[in-house]
């Protein structure tokens, strides 16, 4: 049973070491975006970076989200865990 439960543990904590590279990886390119896009002057040549900025957002609250489930499930595992 011990067992079973460390293998638990290692996949939750695999997906989520996955899922907070992703996230710092989204973070960087939308910080990298950002910038180019404020040391612009006038009028934006690249009217798809704010697409493209946007894109990143949505990508940063879902995996935001995940995580916060594969965290709540990691927990929860724990507590199941103590409590039987």
């Amino acid at each position: 049973m011990e067992r079973l439960r460390h293998i638990a543990d290692d996949q939750f904590r695999a997906k989520e070491q996955e899922l907070e590279k992703q996230l710092r990886d989204t973070e960087e390119k939308l910080t990298a975006l950002q910038s180019h896009r404020n040391g612009q002057v006038g009028h934006d040549p690249q009217p798809r970076a704010g697409e493209g900025a946007r894109q990143l957002q949505d990508e940063k609250l879902r995996i935001r989200k995940e995580l916060r489930a594969v965290r709540a499930g990691l927990d929860k595992e724990s507590r199941d865990w103590v409590t039987s």
